[in-house]
This record gives structure tokens, sequence and C-alpha cells, in this order.
């Protein structure tokens, strides 16, 4: 069975088992996106809400995930330090890590430093993800 599809002036048809089958591999390739929320700790557009108290449920899915790639105390401290510092209420967490590097002060966060950069590598691979998705859906729209 076909469906038609407008996107713009285009007109389209796909096959239903083929739209499935896209729908299916979307939610295989984000469902474990939940394990992941412990890279909230480092989204600055959260950290007022935090009052100075790092969640202990991010920090313990990160335990869970990368446990051994960070000293966790540390981390605690540094993120407690940032999160009370308006200095770091930034937009995005990019701007948050060049700020850090700007003021030289990446040597006193080095565990925010590392987290800071593995959220760009997620976002990045994530994007480049769904792009890749989103490209193949528009060869198969074509």
């Amino acid at each position: 069975m076909l469906l038609y599809l407008r996107v713009g002036k285009k007109k389209h048809f796909l096959h239903y088992e083929q739209m499935y089958l896209q729908v299916i591999d979307t939610i295989v390739r984000f469902q474990d996106v939940q394990s992941f929320a412990f890279l909230d700790l480092v989204n600055p557009k959260l950290f007022k809400n935090y009052g100075g108290m790092v969640p202990s449920g991010k920090i313990n899915l990160l335990k869970e995930r990368y446990g051994p790639l960070f000293d966790i105390p540390m981390l605690e401290s540094q993120l407690k330090f940032i999160c009370m510092d308006t200095d770091f209420y930034k937009e995005t967490s990019m701007e948050v890590l060049q700020y850090i590097f700007e003021v030289n002060i990446q040597s006193s966060l080095p565990e925010v430093v590392e987290l800071l950069k593995m959220n760009g590598v997620f976002s990045l691979t994530s994007a480049s993800a769904q792009w890749s998705f989103l490209s193949k859906e528009s060869e198969d729209l074509s």
C-alpha cells in the first residue's frame, strides 16, 4: 500500500512498510536516550534549578555508565561551584566550556571540563545519527 506525502511543492509516495521500518529504526537508535540524562549536569540552563546541589539521580547515572572515568566527589564539588556562580549561566554547554578556557580555569575544574567535552561528543554523535536518518529519509522521498 502507498502513502501520499506532500513535502513543500513536491508530492511523494511512500510504502507503509518502508515508513514503518524507518520509524522502528529511529526508536531503536534513540531508545537509550534516558541513560544519558546525566548530561543535564552540564546544562547551564538548569544550573539555577539545582540550588547549589548536584542531582544525585544524574550523578548515579553517570557512575553507572562512566564512573571509572571520573573522580565523582571532585566532580560533584566542581559542579556545585559552577552551579552557584552566575558567570557560568550561559546558553549552551559549549559556551560554558569556552568560558572556562577563556578565564583559564580549566586546571581548577578538570572533571567538569571532561564532562563538558563528553557532552560535546555525544551531542555531535547524536546530531550526526539524526542527520544520517533525515538524509536517508529525504533520499527515500526523492
